[in-house]
């Protein structure tokens, strides 16, 4: 019987000892992780559907990716909104380029992300098969990259300017971006109003032309813009910035290339993320005042209200979204402020 006690206090002992041990440990590799942690870049993966209004997010990767000092760029492309949306609510990306009516949505429903800067304004042009104004284009189908695209909200709205509704006497149906040209080659649709470089390839194939009453649709709206999961925002700002820094420095090498090369660099280094044509894509840059604006500014207040309108009554959303929360101007403040230094130096050359 004392054997068996002495066993048992025996075995505690062992116990208790290897349990002290397994905490510290434990407790050691907890140390050790967060100085490994602390000393890693953020790894930012970063959600995009493929278009030339998102030009400088991969130019922006193809030239700074090896040299950014706290963070790694993942970028992952998506062939539809509806699945970078999915990716963005379920955070299987901490970041992303999103149209502006579905980062109200998201918002409005507590989705946890802030808007950080933008992409580009314009780019979308109303490629038609006949017809030179809305008024033509009574009865017929057009395809737009989505229901809640930011396309489709400013075609409602001129349409409306125009006493034409959308649904009754103009039918809009979504054609993705891509499959545009499908459409408009099949048949399906009687005109289509997609981004860039998808009108001028429509041009090159000689199967529709732009309306003519529609060219200053969306030449000033922000459509896409920078979103970013606010817990990301939280622990890592300076990452972030300097990711900010690099896309308005990249802003400035597409322009500078337009004008030195008719933007035949970007056009060779897109291939690698849009796969695009590098001769559609120089004939889009040559025109790219006329269609593409290009710029890291957060939209204004005003101009979101103006897709919230639309969005309200398209019965796209019904619930409020505070834009104060929503805007994180700062951030893109302080990439502005560590892009002018470069921008000094490029002038003295």
């Amino acid at each position: 019987m004392v054997a068996k006690k002495n066993f048992i206090k025996t075995m505690a002992l062992v116990v208790t000892c290897m349990l002290c041990l397994n905490s510290e440990g434990m407790l050691w590799a907890y140390e050790q992780d967060s100085e490994r942690r602390e000393g890693e870049k953020l790894e930012l993966r970063v959600g995009y559907v493929a278009g030339l209004t998102r030009l400088p997010l991969v130019i922006s990767h193809a030239n700074d990716q090896g040299s950014f000092e706290n963070v790694n760029i993942v970028l992952d492309g998506f062939h539809s909104w509806t699945a970078l949306e999915a990716a963005v609510r379920a955070e299987l990306v901490d970041a992303a380029v999103m149209t502006v009516p579905i980062t109200l949505v998201m918002a409005g429903e507590n989705v946890p992300i802030s808007i950080v800067g933008s992409m580009s304004k314009g780019g979308s042009r109303l490629m038609v098969t006949n017809g030179k104004s809305f008024n033509d284009l009574k009865g017929k189908i057009i395809g737009v990259p989505g229901l809640d695209s930011s396309e489709n909200l400013l075609l409602y709205s001129a349409l409306d300017d125009s006493d034409l509704i959308l649904g009754k006497d103009i039918r809009a149906i979504e054609a993705g971006s891509r499959r545009c040209v499908d459409f408009l080659h099949a048949g399906t649709v009687d005109a289509v109003f997609p981004p860039e470089p998808y009108p001028t390839i429509i041009e090159n194939e000689k199967i529709g032309y732009e309306l003519g009453e529609a060219k200053s649709l969306i030449n000033n709206d922000i459509c896409n813009v920078i979103i970013v999961h606010n817990e990301v925002i939280d622990q890592y700002e300076d990452a972030i910035s300097e990711w900010l820094a690099s896309i308005e420095k990249a802003v400035d090498t597409i322009n500078d290339d337009r004008r030195n090369t008719g933007g035949r660099q970007v056009a060779i280094a897109q291939q690698q993320y849009f796969e695009y044509d590098p001769e559609v894509v120089m004939k889009v840059l040559e025109n790219s005042n006329k269609t593409i604006t290009y710029t890291i500014d957060p939209p204004t207040k005003e101009e979101l209200n103006k897709f919230y309108n639309v969005a309200s009554e398209m019965n796209l959303i019904s619930v409020s979204v505070d834009f104060d929360t929503l805007l994180k101007t700062d951030i893109a403040q302080m990439a502005g402020k560590k892009q002018q230094p470069d921008k000094r130096k490029r002038k003295r050359k």
